[in-house]
């Protein structure tokens, strides 16, 4: 298994259950410049939907907050370009 998840109390687990047996009231989600690189960006739309959906199927009434998406600087976008943000 080479996906990644995390321990509570030494058990590996689902996000939104260790969130869940944490007891969690709120989360945050960051994605990061690897998920940016990793996904196209409708696939990393459709992830995150999947994972919100994922942790308040077992977490309602959980706060759930979107940190803002670092812009995409991967082969596919191209150099790097910040004036590409804004257009």
């Amino acid at each position: 298994d080479l996906s990644e998840h995390p321990k509570v109390d030494e058990e590996k687990m689902t996000i939104a259950d260790a969130l869940k047996k944490l007891q969690a009231k709120t989360v945050i989600l960051m994605p990061g410049l690897s998920d940016i690189r990793q996904y196209s960006a409708n696939s990393l739309i459709d992830s995150i939907k999947l994972m919100i959906y994922q942790i308040r199927e077992k977490n309602p009434g959980i706060r759930i907050f979107l940190q803002s998406v670092p812009p995409g600087t991967s082969m596919k976008a191209g150099k790097p370009d910040n004036l590409k943000i804004f257009q």
